[in-house]
């Protein structure tokens, strides 16, 4: 992947964005808090960051490549794994409103 130079700042922290969001190893949350920091960043730094993010996505994706090339299902059993995940986070987090919800009712 060849790194394109951006010129303008909103252009760059778009570009964070697109990429971080592509990334496997981040949560919602992660991801979120990223970007709200990246905005403080001086232009040099976003510069590097774009730079570390394609790599990490070129790291990626040639790992997802050799991970299917020994293991024709791997990809199969990657989503059924980050989609078992997604819903547990959700559960979680429905939980969690839904006690604070309950509290609140309580307190009222």
């Amino acid at each position: 992947m060849k790194t394109v130079l951006v010129s303008s700042r909103e252009e760059k922290i778009r570009k964070i964005s697109a990429i971080i969001h592509k990334l496997y190893c981040f949560t919602s949350a992660e991801i979120d808090e990223y970007i709200a920091r990246v905005k403080d960043f001086p232009d040099d730094g976003l510069d590097k960051m774009i730079a570390l993010l394609e790599q990490g996505k070129k790291q990626q994706d040639e790992l997802l490549a050799r991970r299917v090339g020994e293991d024709k299902n791997y990809l199969y059993d990657l989503g059924k794994f980050l989609n078992k995940t997604a819903v547990k986070i959700k559960n979680k987090w429905e939980e969690s409103e839904s006690k604070k919800a309950e509290d609140l009712l309580y307190d009222i």
